[in-house]
């Protein structure tokens, strides 16, 4: 086998060793707040943009919630659609195997 195939394989191997511990870290990530259940109040709702080098605008949606019995507010990250669902003042819950939380 030559120099060039051995450093292809090694290569090629690398790459997919990279991407296998970041699969698992999403999968574990994503299990963890699937895990998760709690209720709250929403007290803050931020949209907030970025724009790259090539002009594409890239659109984030976070949440402050008072969570019931927590003495500290939770920060979430939220998709689009659930931003616009809700406002100031909702109650809203997370529950078990959920990704989002969604209003009570």
């Amino acid at each position: 086998m030559s120099q060039d195939a051995t450093n292809f394989i090694v290569g090629l191997v690398f790459i997919i060793v990279v991407i296998l511990v970041i699969v698992l870290l999403v999968r574990r990530s994503n299990k963890k707040k699937r895990g998760q259940v709690w209720q709250g109040t929403v007290t803050d709702k931020k949209a907030t943009s970025s724009t790259d080098e090539d002009g594409e605008v890239t659109n984030f949606y976070h949440l402050t919630v008072a969570i019931d019995g927590a003495e500290k507010p939770k920060k979430l990250s939220v998709d689009e659609a659930t931003f616009k669902a809700l406002a100031v003042g909702d109650r809203i819950e997370k529950k078990l195997g959920d990704l989002q939380p969604s209003k009570v």
